[in-house]
């Protein structure tokens, strides 16, 4: 059986380095492409994402093929351009962008706080029964303790589009 990677190997592994992130930042289109996408609102609301959506509610952005092609998180985007490079913890580790506001796709960088992913879990938990939470628990919802409508954005999610297809003219 192999051994278990370190948290620091994983990090290594699915996060960039910061030289990615450093061209990101600097890249013009990279943070155009962020800032139209983000449907801002006052300060102390949110500020939903226009763009696409992860299946688990997470913002998502495609930065530009010169730029390596990928599929970032927004917020850590969005964190990094009010706030500065993400930098490791004490622990050597990098932060995850927490959401105060229970919204995965809030990118109000006032609704943000750094923490490891214990911290993060830790909010779910202490959270996860409260009816006014986008992400009421099954438990809550059976014990009729979820409103009929719940503060969520999910309804700003873009439905999924299918392809039209073309037909041939016809020639008459």
């Amino acid at each position: 059986m192999a051994a278990r990677p370190s948290p620091g190997q994983r990090d290594r592994a699915v996060r960039l380095p910061p030289s990615v992130w450093i061209g990101l930042l600097g890249d013009a289109r990279t943070v155009a492409a962020y800032h139209v996408r983000v449907h801002r609102r006052g300060p102390g609301e949110h500020w939903f994402w226009l763009g696409p959506i992860s299946d688990s509610g997470s913002a998502r952005l495609r930065v530009p093929a010169a730029m390596g092609n990928r599929v970032i998180a927004a917020p850590v985007l969005g964190w990094q351009l009010s706030r500065g490079l993400i930098r490791p913890g004490r622990d050597g580790r990098l932060p995850v962008i927490r959401h105060t506001c229970d919204e995965s796709a809030c990118c109000n960088p006032s609704h943000w706080l750094p923490g490891t992913r214990e911290d993060n879990a830790a909010d779910y938990k202490a959270r996860k029964d409260d009816p006014f939470s986008p992400w009421p628990t099954s438990a809550a919802r059976q014990a009729g303790r979820v409103p009929s409508v719940t503060p969520s954005c999910k309804h700003w999610q873009k439905a999924p589009t299918r392809r039209r297809q073309t037909r041939p003219s016809s020639t008459r």
